[in-house]
């Protein structure tokens, strides 16, 4: 079966950008998907350009800044958004020993 683009668009609540530009969407309900899930789709899919340090890890920094690490190896649930609510993410680049206490993230751009 499959679903057209405006039905897909209408009923997913997670929302991934990338600056502006809107990357991919997700339905995540009942605690169906994962981190890991969303990071191996994202990997799949995507080609971003990594910073060249190794320290820098691929996240989602959501509107409210709750930052998800996008770890293959995290079996976490993904958060679920309440119901009717869309959560937008912005895909980043993110690492805990370079950023300074005011600095929590580093958006590649």
């Amino acid at each position: 079966m499959s679903v057209s683009e405006a039905s897909r668009t209408a009923h997913c609540n997670v929302r991934i950008y990338t600056e502006s530009l809107e990357v991919a969407t997700i339905f995540q309900c009942d605690d169906l998907l994962r981190v890991n899930d969303i990071a191996h789709e994202l990997e799949l899919y995507f080609c971003f350009d990594k910073p060249s340090d190794y320290m820098w890890q691929p996240a989602l920094l959501s509107k409210n800044s709750e930052i998800i690490i996008l770890d293959q190896q995290d079996n976490r649930i993904f958060p679920t958004p309440p119901s009717s609510i869309t959560i937008g993410y912005n895909y980043i680049y993110y690492s805990a020993s370079r950023c300074n206490r005011g600095d929590l993230y580093y958006l590649k751009v």
